[in-house]
């Protein structure tokens, strides 16, 4: 069952607990946060506003993963920095990648619950993207480095390859030999 984004209007469905009671432990719950920015001198996460998303499987889980269920969620924020929670447990934890997410899963306990926080960053770009100048890929002829043209280097490829051929023409020739006086021996 894939994950479902939980009605706002049922959020306190589940009181006094947050989730459903799952029997299934790989299914959690995740209240995410989105909206909203943390305050430097509190640290609490203040504005913005939350939902619940249900049925979130563990086997599943990835950033992708979050970042659909946020813009799911809210709409496009813009780029945006997770962190994670427990519930009555201190300390944020960051997500930025998919090992982030899988080591949230494995910190889940008997609640069943996570809280993810999704913060807006303003991003500054410093140059602004040029196309390239050159309207379409062509042939370019680079000189080669000793001085010589196509011709002269086919010529040497095709002389390195017959030599190749002939050495391993060489081998084959002595092994026939080779069987054949063994085979000679033990006809004596």
């Amino acid at each position: 069952m894939p994950w479902s984004l939980r009605e706002s209007s049922f959020n306190n469905a589940y009181l006094p607990a947050e989730c459903p009671n799952y029997t299934n432990w790989d299914l959690f719950t995740i209240k995410i946060h989105g909206g909203g920015e943390f305050n430097a001198s509190s640290g609490a996460y203040v504005g913005g506003t939350y939902r619940y998303v249900d049925n979130c499987d563990v086997d599943e889980m990835s950033f992708l993963e979050v970042a659909t269920m946020l813009e799911e969620a809210f709409g496009h924020l813009g780029y945006c920095e997770f962190s994670y929670k427990f519930p009555n447990v201190d300390g944020l934890n960051s997500i930025r990648t998919d090992n982030d997410v899988l080591v949230m899963c494995t910190k889940l306990d008997l609640s069943r619950l996570v809280y993810v926080y999704a913060v807006t960053v303003n991003v500054e770009y410093t140059q602004e993207f040029q196309p390239s100048q050159q309207a379409s890929l062509e042939y370019l002829d680079i000189p080669n480095v000793d001085g010589l043209d196509d011709e002269e280097i086919d010529v040497m490829l095709l002389e390195n390859l017959a030599q190749q051929y002939d050495r391993v023409e060489e081998v084959e020739n002595d092994a026939v030999v080779n069987d054949q006086a063994e085979g000679e021996k033990k006809d004596m």
